[in-house]
């Protein structure tokens, strides 16, 4: 399980998101975000949860939310998804389709958009070097261009244990409609190292990553300093980490359980062989 926690505003004007990754045999089944936050005109704290259920089938993820929109992908042999369908509860239906790197690490390269049939949104990403990316948005018909990297005052993390979709990413549209899919490992092989800063194409603007790791490598909290000539603007995200450990006996445990499984589907097996060739002796002796 893990757990990402994100606070915003102080005071009255305070929200708490919290979203909650709920694995099972290693793959992700359950997406809950929570908000709590306080209504200034009726003068109380308030929580409002959503939530979105993850199947699998042979060759599909699907993803299934409270309102009813569904998004099937298609997973290649390697599992990452090719293309998506997003069917919304209105009727209408968002195509996407993925690309990846085909040298290194299959990382995500690009996602494309369409709408009712027609192209809307597209990100194309370059990886030149190990912390370094050139993004590239089209929403409509508005363009910008990013770049991430690292130095000596911003240098990143390692990304090796944790395995977390790069923040910035993950929330540029269109691929924010697609979480459940970068916390399921479906859109290519995680960065194996996080961005320390990212700046814009144009614009004086510089957004700056700080991180904290626990003893064993993963990374616990981001902090996220925005800023312009004159004003700066803060983040703070944590993620926690349900870590299931077994001891050498209950390991000893599920190994005997499953090998006394395989014993009895072995004298089933048997016996079944053995019914069908007295049923055809019987047979051949009428």
């Amino acid at each position: 399980c893990l757990t990402i926690t994100e606070a915003t505003g102080s005071g009255e004007e305070r929200v708490t998101t919290e979203q909650k990754f709920i694995y099972e045999d290693g793959k992700l089944t359950r997406h809950i975000t929570k908000q709590t936050y306080t209504d200034r005109l009726l003068e109380g704290e308030y929580t409002h949860s959503v939530s979105s259920q993850i199947s699998y089938e042979p060759g599909k993820v699907i993803v299934t939310d409270e309102t009813g929109t569904v998004s099937t992908y298609q997973i290649d042999e390697k599992g990452y998804a090719t293309m998506c369908t997003r069917k919304e509860p209105g009727g209408k239906i968002r195509t996407y389709t993925f690309s990846y790197s085909t040298t290194g690490d299959e990382n995500l390269t690009g996602v494309k958009e369409s709408i009712d049939g027609s192209p809307y949104s597209e990100i194309s990403i370059i990886i030149p070097d190990n912390g370094t990316m050139n993004i590239t948005e089209q929403v409509n018909t508005y363009q910008n261009t990013f770049t991430t990297g690292i130095n000596e005052s911003c240098p990143g993390i390692s990304n090796e244990k944790s395995k977390l979709p790069c923040l910035f990413l993950s929330e540029r549209y269109p691929l924010s409609f697609r979480t459940e899919a970068f916390y399921a490992n479906i859109l290519g092989a995680p960065l194996s190292l996080l961005p320390g800063q990212l700046t814009i194409k144009n614009s004086e603007e510089v957004t700056t990553y700080s991180y904290t790791e626990d003893e064993k490598g993963y990374i616990t909290s981001c902090a996220v300093k925005i800023s312009i000539p004159g004003r700066n603007w803060y983040r703070y995200v944590q993620y926690s980490y349900l870590l299931i450990t077994y001891s050498q006996e209950q390991i000893y445990a599920f190994l005997t359980k499953k090998r006394g499984l395989q014993e009895q589907k072995n004298v089933l097996s048997e016996n079944s062989i053995n019914c069908t060739a007295t049923s055809n002796e019987r047979h051949r002796n009428k």
